[in-house]
């Protein structure tokens, strides 16, 4: 349930706080995945509004108030980069790759629509549209809280989930 509620938080998230794929993972502070996540949310939002598009009722909350909610995440991303490209680079790890390198040495300005562009077909390609309903009525409920408290929200629930994905591991659950 802490995974599921983390992925609808911030769809962005998704792939940090998938438990059974933890070990092969590093582990991300919380700061961490919120910076991801901050940055990640409008372009995760945008994915799921594309995503649900065909199950969705138009009156359905994403389309209802989809233009505010997607104003104020795309707001909150505005300068995130910097601090979500620190982690991502955690998530590349540091092994010698000579392609993964160039990736480190691209400038900014190159690097981050690439990394846009990865971020949304990898939330895409993760969301079930049988999924959508729940996503849009977490979305509905959290609307009153601002972008900078789901991404710390997400952040929070993500590393708990990896913590007891962990837990649950090394007890052989």
């Amino acid at each position: 349930m802490v995974k599921k509620l983390a992925a609808s938080l911030a769809l962005a998230a998704m792939a940090l706080s998938a438990p059974t794929q933890a070990q092969n993972r590093p582990d991300f502070t919380e700061d961490e995945i919120t910076a991801m996540a901050l940055y990640a949310m409008p372009l995760a939002f945008s994915s799921l509004q594309r995503k649900c598009a065909s199950v969705l009722d138009p009156q359905a909350y994403i389309y209802a108030y989809g233009d505010e909610l997607s104003e104020r995440l795309r707001i909150s991303a505005n300068g995130q980069f910097p601090y979500a490209r620190a982690a991502l680079m955690k998530f590349a790890g540091d092994r010698e790759d000579p392609m993964l390198t160039m990736v480190q040495n691209l400038p900014p300005e190159t690097l981050e629509p690439l990394v846009s562009e990865m971020v949304t077909a990898k939330v895409f390609s993760e969301i079930k549209t049988s999924d959508c309903g729940e996503y849009d009525r977490v979305l509905a409920l959290l609307d009153p809280l601002p972008p900078e408290n789901l991404a710390q929200l997400a952040g929070f629930l993500a590393v708990k989930a990896n913590r007891e994905a962990s837990t649950q591991g090394a007890l052989g659950l």
